[in-house]
């Protein structure tokens, strides 16, 4: 091993920062243009693949079973995403609920009472996953 008395271990602490910009990776051996994206373009291209949604609906139910459901929608994803549960919010006399038929750019939020009177579901926030 070769050193001299003036080198700095860059990896000899957890503290130290490695930083790397302007690297494009091509496929096949003919490099291309270098292309620089704006962050709203970068940020779109993502969200392609994962996106967040909140859905609120309220309603005053005569029963236990009844429901609402409202259109959610969202920018057009790569494929229908998978949903998941990120934050409850606020609750109240919900039997049910959930985002049902699906798609690329959006879903149908229902809610179902467990009795008669105020029902509502406030700021739930959905994990939208279209990853595959």
């Amino acid at each position: 091993m070769n050193i001299t008395t003036n080198q700095v271990n860059g990896v000899d602490s957890t503290a130290n920062d490695f930083k790397l910009a302007l690297i494009q990776l091509e496929a096949g051996s003919v490099a291309t243009e270098f292309e620089q994206r704006s962050i709203q373009q970068e940020l779109a291209l993502c969200q392609r693949y994962y996106n967040t949604v909140y859905c609120s609906a309220r309603f005053n139910a005569s029963a236990a079973g009844h429901y609402l459901n409202t259109n959610v929608y969202w920018p057009t994803m790569r494929a229908t995403p998978t949903a998941s549960e990120l934050v409850a919010g606020s609750v109240l006399n919900v039997a049910g609920s959930g985002l049902a038929t699906r798609h690329p750019n959006g879903a149908r939020f229902e809610i179902f009472s467990a009795a008669a009177g105020a029902c509502y579901i406030l700021t739930r926030q959905y994990g939208l996953d279209a990853e595959l």
